[in-house]
């Protein structure tokens, strides 16, 4: 384990730095794998889109940290992304800003792996 600015504990394996979703904040504009527990998933159905959103830390609208599926990607998952409810989850991919609220938009289902790795 590594400190990393601000003293976060990074985990560098290879070039993977892995953060908590409550340090993915400090880490907009960088690609790292952020792993923790999912807390809910809500699928839009009816919204522009059809986002499927993955809560960690906890519920919207006080989670730490969301990973956003789109509609087009959600078809590519077998089986569903509320599977990851209530689990321990790693995603991979560049951190982002939205409303004040870090979150990563996933691409692929292969940005997604369960977290085997407790911390």
């Amino acid at each position: 384990m590594q400190r990393g600015l601000f003293g976060l504990a990074l985990y560098v394996g290879g070039d993977e730095v892995r953060v908590t979703p409550e340090e993915a904040a400090q880490h907009v504009g960088s690609r790292v794998t952020v792993c923790g527990k999912v807390a809910g998933v809500r699928y839009a159905r009816s919204a522009r889109g059809e986002p499927t959103f993955l809560e960690f830390g906890r519920r919207y609208p006080e989670q730490a940290f969301t990973a956003v599926i789109w509609g087009t990607v959600r078809a590519r998952f077998v089986p569903v992304p509320e599977r990851y409810a209530g689990q321990r989850v790693c995603v991979t991919g560049a951190v982002r800003e939205y409303r004040k609220k870090p979150q990563m938009v996933i691409n692929s289902p292969g940005q997604v792996s369960m977290d085997h790795n407790k911390r």
